[in-house]
């Protein structure tokens, strides 16, 4: 069935493109983007952990919670405009 509400999509910020564009070379990673946008460094330690194992450990929850922040911040130092 047709849904309504993909009848118009929202116009959306790009991280990866503002990333690529904010770090050069060095890729389009949140934790370098973070560093650059904000001056602070993310804990990236949980990355690689099981994250199909339930339940999630703490650190886990702390660590999407903590990245999802961070790119709240990172978002709102963009300026409106696409990048160059």
């Amino acid at each position: 069935p047709a849904l309504r509400c993909f009848d118009e999509v929202a116009p959306f910020l790009d991280i990866a493109a503002w990333s690529s564009h904010i770090n050069g070379s060095k890729g389009n990673s949140l934790r370098r983007t973070v560093e650059r946008c904000l001056g602070l460094q993310l804990d990236k330690q949980q990355q690689m952990s099981n994250w199909e194992l339930r339940p999630l450990l703490p650190e886990q929850l702390e660590y999407a919670v903590l990245d999802s922040l961070a790119l709240c911040h990172v978002f709102d130092t963009f300026p409106v405009s696409s990048p160059p």
